[in-house]
């Protein structure tokens, strides 16, 4: 018989608002506290923090130096496995590989159990994702099967990897946002006739914003008047010499006063409100590509990269496009098949907005972790 709610410690690296920290949001946002009492635990003060401390959840920073020094790493995971005993948690659940090496330490010793949620694998595995698929784990979540299927590779015996598709707060990215439109693109100095690309996504090379402005050069005689958004920025340094090219390909192709830079936004729902066809240009396969979701949710078509998890979510034809990764003129073609017909776009839109209800959901997502917990502590899952 298991007890509810069940005490889950949310425990996260990093505390700002990327990709795995709004996972852990999500969850704490629109778990059912009937069935779960959520905590978090995060190595640094951030929005997450705050956010969740608005929320009503107890949530403790313990800052954390370098895993490979002993006496640190017993420092943070003793700090919190007290959380664990004193709070009676259940289960440690990790955000990505590198937490999971200090969770799992943490609830050594108590009769908390332990998972983790796999968000950022690709490619070559790294030393952490083969170390911490090594320490024992009850489960492991995957955000898609391409996920999935990269780290079941890493321990095939292992039999402990569960798909749990991300989601997006349908509440946060409601429809009556659209009712914004107007005042988001008086805000942006955006004309309300304008067809509008919006590109969200951190600067990097692999994130292919280059993709994107070259794409637009290709479409520049023919939709002279379309305004192209990068929806984001470098994070910690990282990417600052990518920027710099991004800004560089604008200014020698004379696109200034097509392609603009609006930095990271606060609000996604509300930028997206504002933009008529959303854009996911990544180079390499991504392990699942929550702006498509975001797109989607806002009812608005999305011409993705055919990679990864972006197969998982885009239906061709129906709520959008997939391009061959790193082509831009491939993607410049079905962004001219979306210009040129607004009625495509309305409709793509709408579909796209009904498969987020159906399969990408803040809540759905909250829901089927629920359930995988319930197998954890009755121990239905296998090692």
């Amino acid at each position: 018989m298991i007890r509810e709610p069940i005490s889950v410690l949310y425990l996260s690296v990093n505390a700002g608002l990327g990709g795995a920290e709004r996972t852990v949001l999500n969850l704490l946002r629109c778990h059912d506290r009937r069935k779960v009492r959520p905590l978090l635990c995060t190595f640094r003060d951030g929005r997450l923090v705050c956010e969740a401390r608005m929320l009503g959840i107890p949530a403790w920073v313990i800052p954390a130096r370098r895993f490979r020094n002993l006496v640190n790493l017993w420092q943070t995971t003793s700090a919190i496995r007290a959380i664990v005993r004193r709070e009676a948690v259940d289960i440690v659940h990790s955000a990505m590989a590198l937490g999971h090496l200090y969770g799992s330490l943490a609830r050594a010793g108590t009769r908390a159990k332990a998972v983790w949620f796999q968000q950022g694998l690709v490619g070559k595995p790294s030393s952490v994702d083969r170390l911490a698929t090594l320490v024992p784990a009850d489960l492991i979540f995957a955000n898609s099967e391409a996920t999935a299927a990269l780290q079941r590779s890493l321990a095939p015996f292992l039999g402990n990897v569960r798909v749990v598709h991300l989601g997006v707060d349908l509440r946060e990215f409601s429809l009556a946002r659209l009712g914004e439109r107007e005042e988001i693109r008086r805000r942006l100095d955006i004309k309300p006739d304008t067809v509008v690309v919006g590109v969200p996504g951190r600067f990097e090379p692999r994130k292919g914003q280059h993709v994107l402005i070259e794409a637009a050069k290709l479409l520049r005689e023919e939709f002279p008047e379309v305004t192209y958004l990068l929806i984001g920025d470098a994070i910690f340094g990282l990417g600052l010499e990518y920027a710099r090219q991004l800004r560089s390909l604008v200014r020698d192709w004379g696109l200034e006063h097509q392609v603009r830079f609006v930095g990271f936004q606060d609000d996604v729902a509300g930028i997206l409100a504002g933009v008529d066809v959303v854009v996911h240009a990544s180079t390499s396969p991504e392990p699942f590509g929550l702006v498509i979701v975001e797109g989607m949710a806002m009812a608005r078509p999305v011409v993705a990269s055919d990679g990864g998890g972006a197969r998982e979510i885009v239906v061709e034809g129906m709520t959008g496009f997939l391009t061959p990764m790193g082509e831009a003129r491939a993607l410049a073609q079905r962004l001219r098949e979306l210009l040129r017909d607004a009625e495509l776009r309305e409709r793509m839109g709408a579909a796209g907005r009904s498969r987020v209800e159906a399969r990408f959901s803040a809540d759905g997502m909250a829901r089927t972790i629920e359930v995988h917990y319930a197998e954890v502590l009755d121990g239905a899952c296998r090692r």
